[in-house]
Protein backbone atom coordinates (compact mmCIF):
# COMPACT_ATOMS: atom_id res chain seq x y z
CA UNK A 1 0.00 0.00 0.00
CA UNK A 2 2.71 2.78 0.35
CA UNK A 3 3.55 1.99 -3.22
CA UNK A 4 0.06 2.89 -4.55
CA UNK A 5 -0.30 5.98 -1.64
CA UNK A 6 2.88 7.32 -2.99
CA UNK A 7 1.95 7.01 -6.65
CA UNK A 8 -1.15 8.63 -6.03
CA UNK A 9 0.19 11.38 -4.17
CA UNK A 10 2.61 12.42 -7.19
CA UNK A 11 -0.49 12.43 -8.81
CA UNK A 12 -2.35 14.49 -7.64
CA UNK A 13 0.22 17.35 -5.98
CA UNK A 14 1.38 17.34 -9.83
CA UNK A 15 -2.54 18.03 -10.53
CA UNK A 16 -3.88 21.49 -11.79
CA UNK A 17 -5.72 23.58 -9.08
CA UNK A 18 -6.04 26.53 -9.87
CA UNK A 19 -6.14 28.88 -7.40
CA UNK A 20 -8.57 26.61 -5.15
CA UNK A 21 -8.29 25.46 -1.69
CA UNK A 22 -8.58 22.15 -1.64
CA UNK A 23 -8.32 19.87 1.50
CA UNK A 24 -6.96 16.63 1.30
CA UNK A 25 -8.31 13.38 3.99
CA UNK A 26 -6.65 10.57 4.17
CA UNK A 27 -8.51 7.46 5.48
CA UNK A 28 -6.11 4.72 6.54
CA UNK A 29 -7.51 1.39 7.50
CA UNK A 30 -7.09 -0.26 11.29
CA UNK A 31 -4.43 -2.72 9.39
CA UNK A 32 -2.58 -0.48 7.68
CA UNK A 33 1.02 -0.83 7.81
CA UNK A 34 3.67 1.44 9.52
CA UNK A 35 5.21 2.27 6.40
CA UNK A 36 1.78 3.88 5.37
CA UNK A 37 0.90 5.38 8.51
CA UNK A 38 4.33 7.09 8.57
CA UNK A 39 4.39 8.40 4.67
CA UNK A 40 0.70 9.75 5.90
CA UNK A 41 1.77 11.48 8.59
CA UNK A 42 5.16 13.18 6.65
CA UNK A 43 3.39 14.05 3.61
CA UNK A 44 2.99 17.76 2.73
CA UNK A 45 -0.22 19.14 1.77
CA UNK A 46 0.60 22.80 0.02
CA UNK A 47 -3.16 22.95 -1.49
CA UNK A 48 -5.20 23.22 1.98
CA UNK A 49 -5.69 21.55 5.02
CA UNK A 50 -4.66 17.80 5.30
CA UNK A 51 -6.30 15.31 7.80
CA UNK A 52 -6.06 11.61 8.80
CA UNK A 53 -8.40 9.15 9.82
CA UNK A 54 -7.27 6.34 11.52
CA UNK A 55 -10.21 3.52 11.48
CA UNK A 56 -10.05 1.84 14.71
CA UNK A 57 -12.31 -1.12 13.78
CA UNK A 58 -11.37 -3.33 10.63
CA UNK A 59 -14.43 -1.67 8.17
CA UNK A 60 -14.09 -3.45 4.42
CA UNK A 61 -14.48 -1.30 1.41
CA UNK A 62 -18.38 -0.67 1.43
CA UNK A 63 -17.56 1.34 5.37
CA UNK A 64 -14.79 2.84 3.77
CA UNK A 65 -16.17 4.32 0.48
CA UNK A 66 -19.24 5.34 3.17
CA UNK A 67 -17.36 6.73 5.80
CA UNK A 68 -14.91 8.16 3.28
CA UNK A 69 -16.91 11.49 2.81
CA UNK A 70 -18.68 13.30 5.55
CA UNK A 71 -20.09 16.66 3.95
CA UNK A 72 -20.67 19.72 6.24
CA UNK A 73 -22.36 21.96 3.88
CA UNK A 74 -23.78 21.75 0.36
CA UNK A 75 -20.73 22.35 -0.89
CA UNK A 76 -18.62 20.33 0.29
CA UNK A 77 -17.80 18.15 -2.19
CA UNK A 78 -15.22 14.56 -2.30
CA UNK A 79 -13.32 12.72 -5.40
CA UNK A 80 -12.29 8.72 -4.26
CA UNK A 81 -10.27 7.79 -6.69
CA UNK A 82 -6.98 6.89 -7.67
CA UNK A 83 -6.16 9.78 -10.38
CA UNK A 84 -4.41 11.39 -13.03
CA UNK A 85 -3.39 14.22 -12.52
CA UNK A 86 -6.02 15.82 -14.41
CA UNK A 87 -8.49 14.79 -12.54
CA UNK A 88 -8.98 18.09 -10.61
CA UNK A 89 -9.76 20.22 -13.70
CA UNK A 90 -12.25 17.49 -14.96
CA UNK A 91 -13.55 17.90 -11.37
CA UNK A 92 -14.27 21.40 -11.20
CA UNK A 93 -15.87 21.47 -14.54
CA UNK A 94 -18.17 18.59 -14.12
CA UNK A 95 -19.61 20.14 -11.13
CA UNK A 96 -19.61 23.78 -12.70
CA UNK A 97 -21.40 21.93 -15.60
CA UNK A 98 -24.12 19.67 -13.66
CA UNK A 99 -24.55 20.57 -10.11
CA UNK A 100 -27.76 22.75 -11.35
CA UNK A 101 -28.64 21.23 -14.67
CA UNK A 102 -31.96 18.94 -14.68
CA UNK A 103 -30.90 15.81 -16.72
CA UNK A 104 -28.67 14.35 -14.29
CA UNK A 105 -28.96 10.99 -15.14
CA UNK A 106 -25.34 11.44 -17.51
CA UNK A 107 -22.75 11.12 -15.04
CA UNK A 108 -22.58 9.62 -11.36
CA UNK A 109 -21.73 13.21 -9.37
CA UNK A 110 -23.26 12.74 -5.91
CA UNK A 111 -24.02 16.43 -4.45
CA UNK A 112 -23.49 16.47 -0.14
CA UNK A 113 -26.64 16.82 0.51
CA UNK A 114 -27.71 13.49 -1.23
CA UNK A 115 -24.75 11.24 -0.10
CA UNK A 116 -25.60 12.44 3.25
CA UNK A 117 -29.42 11.40 2.64
CA UNK A 118 -27.58 7.99 1.45
CA UNK A 119 -25.60 7.36 4.30
CA UNK A 120 -28.17 8.05 6.64
CA UNK A 121 -29.68 5.32 5.07
CA UNK A 122 -27.22 3.04 5.05
CA UNK A 123 -26.80 3.13 8.40
CA UNK A 124 -30.59 2.67 8.83
CA UNK A 125 -31.10 -0.38 7.12
CA UNK A 126 -27.29 -1.89 8.15
CA UNK A 127 -28.65 -1.05 12.46
CA UNK A 128 -31.71 -3.30 11.36
CA UNK A 129 -29.82 -6.11 9.86
CA UNK A 130 -28.31 -6.73 13.33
Amino acid sequence: RPMSLSRLMRSINSSIYFSDDVHLTINLDRSADPVTVKFSQILKWPFGQKSIRYRIQQGGLINAVVESYNPTTNDDYAIILEVSPFYYIWAKYTVLKYRYDTNRNLVALFFPEIWREFQHYLSSRLTDLF
